[in-house]
């Protein structure tokens, strides 16, 4: 017959809980810039929605400032898996018939975007959409990247302009005549953008 008593006295083991893990390991984090400079890359995104995690990029714009002059502009155009709705076709003036015959966005093309920004102070309008968006779309293909520092003109904006009735970019571009090009288009966008930070320097 077994040591029953032997048993009993045996120390009990801790029961270990298993550990839970983060829904999301996604670091969507980056270093919000306190002062302006005027050496820069601008960027921003044309999306199918307003979800990083749901919606996707449609169109990239990057236009970099030196000493406060554009030396660089670049764009690119992606299908989407989902086409984009008729919504979205509206707003962006950008339509599934024209990204018919775009790549989809994958990692060769995040690779050369990366490039173009690697070390570079970036500048966004309500940079943590933008922000999201690329930070998800490096971590889903595995691009290895630095820790961003980031300008938000919009923050800037809503501390030093006070005689427009909003701080849309479309409203600002519109009052202060920052770029004649389409609003909603990631390129004209971004020449916008860096033209509404050179006007957030002199003030």
């Amino acid at each position: 017959m077994e040591d029953l008593e032997g048993i009993f006295r045996m120390p009990l083991k801790p029961v270990k809980k298993p550990s839970k893990k983060p829904k999301n390991s996604i670091d969507l984090s980056y270093t919000k810039a306190r002062t302006i400079t005027d050496t820069f890359v601008v960027l921003d995104f044309e999306t199918t929605g307003l979800k990083y995690n749901e919606n996707e990029i449609i169109q990239y714009g990057i236009v970099e400032y030196e000493k406060g002059k554009i030396i660089n502009e670049h764009t690119e155009y992606f299908k989407p898996n989902t086409p984009i709705s008729k919504r979205i076709e509206r707003i962006t003036g950008i339509t599934n018939e024209f990204l018919q015959d775009k790549p989809t966005l994958g990692s060769s093309q995040l690779e050369y975007l990366h490039g173009l920004i690697r070390g570079k102070t970036l500048v966004a309008h309500n940079a943590p959409f933008d922000m999201k968006f690329l930070l998800n779309q490096f971590y889903l293909n595995g691009i290895q990247h630095e820790k961003f520092r980031v300008i938000d003109t919009l923050t800037f904006s809503r501390r030093l302009i006070d005689e427009t009735p909003n701080h849309k970019l479309k409203t600002l571009k519109e009052h202060f005549d920052l770029d004649d090009g389409d609003s909603h288009n990631a390129l004209n966008d971004c020449r916008a953008t860096g033209n509404l930070l050179l006007l957030l320097m002199n003030r």
